[in-house]
């Protein structure tokens, strides 16, 4: 008794199995042309143009620490900061997009100070760095940069 009703069961489970899988497999003849799975990908230009930007930054002549013909990239000279802050055109013109507007923050933290450059908009992206107040004092710092493409 025991297996006959296991032997029914299990078929009703195989049957249903069964019905299910013809009733999928009539959805998707039907709808095939429906289904359709592909990826998209989409460049965004103020993001290229942020790390891009960001490259730059941490490795230019007018902001980071260098010594005779070594540039130490992603440590701000502190003197250069506060000269760049004074007047960013050099540092502006080394970036080359007339097309963005851009704003970079650079922070001690550490410390609290802030050097700002650029007329201040949303920051879309942060990356470490250090700032060098001499041999002797470097702290940690983050550099945030924010992008904002001017439409014509």
């Amino acid at each position: 008794m025991k297996n006959k009703a296991q032997a029914t069961s299990l078929s009703q489970i195989l049957a249903s199995l069964v019905i299910i899988f013809l009733i999928a497999s009539l959805i998707f003849y039907f709808f095939k042309g429906h289904f359709y799975i592909g990826v998209e990908v989409k460049e965004d230009e103020a993001e290229a143009k942020t790390i891009t930007l960001a490259q730059v930054l941490l490795s230019s002549d007018n902001l980071v620490y260098t010594e005779d013909d070594r540039v130490f990239r992603g440590i701000f000279d502190e003197h250069k900061l506060d000269e760049i802050e004074d007047d960013p055109t050099p540092l502006f013109m080394e970036i080359g997009y007339p097309d963005c507007e851009h704003f970079v923050k650079i922070q001690d933290l550490d410390d609290t100070k802030t050097w700002i450059i650029g007329r201040e908009i949303k920051p879309t992206r942060e990356f470490p760095c250090a700032i060098r107040y001499s041999d002797e004092d470097i702290h940690v710092g983050r550099m945030s940069i924010g992008v904002r493409l001017i439409e014509e």
